[in-house]
């Protein structure tokens, strides 16, 4: 399957600055707390990720998890987790990922560490609730979009288009 248009969604500016927003908010929620952990959901979240730890004012430990569960442009609705759980016992737990659609990796993340962690908060770029499987709501929210299969700072089609600088909408022939 080949692309033959991406339109760009939101370009690298539009981000930056909303990244800039969410900071704002995370950094006024967590200025007086400690032991706080960012996790980020490889690897679609990395550039989010990166940009976003940037900004934020207090001091966090990085940590890393990988999930899968898309072929192509489908969720199989089967997540795998891909890599070694981190420790995050009695840890504030902020998730980092690229997108919540059917929530489905979100609530299962949220499961496997909710025994361990101390609070847990999801932060996301993309919101898709119209694909919404699962009651799930994240907690930090850069954009909301309608149901459309994008690529782009850090999302991808079969692990290419990662590298593109804005959000966009791939349409595939």
């Amino acid at each position: 399957m080949n692309t033959s248009k991406i339109d760009v969604l939101f370009d690298d500016y539009t981000i930056k600055n909303r990244i800039q927003t969410l900071a704002n908010f995370i950094n006024e929620d967590y200025s007086d707390t400690s032991d706080v952990v960012l996790l980020c959901v490889l690897k679609g979240a990395i550039n989010f990720f990166g940009d976003l730890s940037l900004l934020l004012d207090f001091d966090a430990e990085y940590e890393f998890v990988g999930l899968t569960s898309y072929e192509g442009t489908k969720s199989t609705g089967n997540i795998k987790l891909t890599t070694v759980l981190p420790d995050i016992k009695g840890k504030n737990v902020i998730i980092v990922e690229d997108i919540v659609d059917t929530g489905r990796s979100i609530e299962y993340l949220k499961k496997l560490i909710e025994a361990d962690a101390s609070d847990i908060k999801v932060c996301t770029l993309l919101d898709k609730p119209s694909r919404r499987e699962v009651i799930i709501e994240p907690d930090y929210i850069a954009f909301q979009i309608e149901d459309h299969f994008v690529v782009g700072y850090g999302l991808d089609y079969n692990q290419k288009y990662r590298n593109l600088p804005y959000v966009g909408v791939a349409r595939f022939e």
